[in-house]
């Protein structure tokens, strides 16, 4: 294995920290600078797909693929969000 293979499975905790907290402030951005449909697509995309992410992670599933990965978290989202708010 190579060194950036290494340090990317030595610190994936903290990458992915990073890039949901980068998400997250570009979404603050779009937010403040009211940017129409910039904010409602960026918004509709960070809650459609953030809350799964963070649940697949936690449930520590790596070995999905790609496709498995996007459509567990799309339907754990829309079922976090949902049992959250209401």
């Amino acid at each position: 294995m190579n060194r950036r293979g290494e340090l990317l499975r030595k610190h994936r905790g903290e990458f992915f920290l990073l890039a949901i907290l980068v998400s997250l402030a570009v979404l603050d951005l779009l937010v403040l600078l009211d940017i129409p449909v910039l904010r409602q697509y960026g918004a509709f995309a960070f809650y459609t797909l953030v809350p799964g992410i963070l649940l697949l992670y936690l449930l520590n599933l790596d070995r999905l693929r790609l496709v498995e990965k996007v459509t567990l978290s799309v339907g754990l989202s829309f079922a976090t969000v949902t049992f959250l708010v209401f």
